[in-house]
């Protein structure tokens, strides 16, 4: 298969609620399913937390964020791997 280049002029603008819903929709099955890939009966806890990841793992494939040198998430000591990109202030 050979990829044609395209000479775009002009703005291209993405539709961010497509994009973002899809992956909230992936990252919900992705993280349902692992949170029940060894365990037959997971506790909600777990369930939620699978949930959480993969759809934060799934809009970081997405979308980059730019930081901010203002804010105070290098403080934070949440455990949780995208901590830096959700949190705003520190956490109570």
């Amino acid at each position: 298969m050979t990829l044609t280049k395209y000479n775009i002029r002009g703005t291209v603008r993405v539709k961010t609620y497509p994009v973002m819903a899809a992956a909230i929709e992936i990252g919900v099955s992705r993280g349902w399913r692992r949170a029940h890939k060894h365990v037959d009966k997971p506790e909600e806890y777990d369930i939620l937390a699978a949930i959480e990841n993969a759809i934060m793992e799934e809009i970081d494939e997405r979308f980059e964020f730019d930081s901010d040198s203002t804010d105070s998430t290098s403080t934070c000591t949440c455990s949780a791997p995208y901590c830096r990109r959700l949190h705003t202030e520190e956490p109570a």
